[in-house]
């Protein structure tokens, strides 16, 4: 079977997509020796999602994908091409939106719905496109993932398609998680000392969106006492990718 995996929306900084797919496609090449992969990248992205096996293959799209118009008009009218001739049988796309005239199987993965339901500060011309192609994409996509039984409801909600396409797969954790135990002791007291951590702290780690709410942590770290904890957010949009 030939399975494609299309990071074009992707950037180089591992956000949380970003994060998801590098780990989707590790996570494959670990376990899968016999499908063959596609991983569709731009010349931004493609030394993140480099697999050095034998059924994993790149194929580098080399234009400027920062560039939003053009990144679009490749991902809904060259990619479905491409598709085509590559004999494509399964499409992955794990950033909400799918090529509409996808030729082959198609799962995409929709995160949640927050276009939809908070989107006050979204550029009218940007949200006007992703509403209509994320509903586009669920009905045409043969499966839908996402990350949990409440955007599950807010997708039907939503799209109107039915729930049974839906599949959640909750995400597990990242070697993030790990990153205390992969440091040495000294290690970890350097970083300590570096950034201060004299006491116990409170760590949030996430793009510094409206939508994720930090204003509202911050507001409640105010109500606790100066020497109860620090609080420390590292923009994951400019740390070292």
């Amino acid at each position: 079977m030939k399975i494609a995996i299309n990071t074009l929306p992707l950037l180089r900084n591992k956000a949380g997509a970003e994060q998801y797919t590098f780990n989707i496609i590790n996570e494959l090449a670990k376990i899968d020796k016999k499908n063959q992969y596609y991983i569709i990248v731009s010349s931004l992205n493609k030394d993140i999602y480099k697999i050095n096996q034998d059924n994993f293959n790149l194929i580098q799209i080399n234009t400027n994908t920062k560039n939003k118009i053009i990144r679009i008009l490749l991902e809904q009218a060259l990619l479905p091409l491409l598709l085509l001739f590559k004999n494509i049988d399964v499409l992955f796309s794990p950033c909400n939106i799918m090529p509409i005239l996808s030729p082959c199987f198609n799962v995409t993965m929709i995160f949640d719905m927050h276009w939809f339901i908070e989107s006050k500060k979204i550029n009218k011309g940007r949200l006007f496109y992703i509403k209509n192609f994320i509903k586009l994409s669920a009905i045409r996509s043969n499966k839908v993932l996402t990350l949990s039984e409440s955007s599950k409801k807010d997708i039907v909600k939503y799209t109107n398609i039915d729930e049974k396409k839906i599949t959640v797969t909750p995400i597990g954790k990242t070697p993030l998680c790990a990153l205390k135990h992969s440091l040495k002791k000294d290690d970890w007291q350097d970083v300590k000392l570096k950034y201060k951590l004299d006491k116990k702290y409170i760590l949030f780690i996430g793009q510094l969106l409206y939508r994720k709410n930090v204003d509202i942590v911050i507001k409640a770290m105010a109500g606790l006492t100066e020497d109860d904890f620090d609080f420390i957010i590292i923009d994951e949009c400019h740390r070292s990718s």
